[in-house]
Parts: C-alpha cells; structure tokens; sequence
C-alpha cells in the first residue's frame, strides 16, 4: 500500500444521490505513516496539540535520538491535557 504525506481531500456521494459528504485526512510527516507502528498516535497528537512540528524535510525521525529537553517537553506538556 503506497502512502505520501500531504492533504487528501475525499469527496462521496450514494448510489441514488442523496447523500454527499467530505472527509480531509492529512499525514504530516513522510516516515509516520503507518497507522500500526506504536508510534504514530503519540506522534500525531504531539503535533496536533502543537508539541512539537517534526523537520523541515517533512521527516518526523521516530527512531532519532531523544535528547532530555525532548522528553521534558513531551512529559510537561502531555501531563498538563
């Protein structure tokens, strides 16, 4: 299965018509995309919640090195929700 980061935009509409409704799903970082990897939900809620933005190549480096003001960050802010 081929997965890119970026927005996808979905559209659908039933057989008959009637019903129409869009969904956006974005994948923020190109190396956290699979959704069974442990990391990916944490991932995604430090981002959402602003926590942190991942590199500007738009790589997140889940197996990156986590230095302690990383995980002051991460624990501070995640203990305060």
């Amino acid at each position: 299965m081929g997965r890119s980061y970026g927005i996808a935009k979905v559209a659908v509409t039933s057989k008959d018509g009637r019903y129409t409704d869009t969904c956006t799903n974005q994948l923020l970082f190109k190396d956290v995309t699979d959704t069974a990897k442990y990391y990916y939900n944490p991932v995604y809620r430090a981002a959402d919640r602003a926590i942190t933005k991942g590199y500007s190549d738009g790589s997140f480096r889940p197996n990156a090195t986590c230095l302690r003001e990383h995980v002051v960050t991460f624990t501070d802010t995640l203990i305060r929700d």
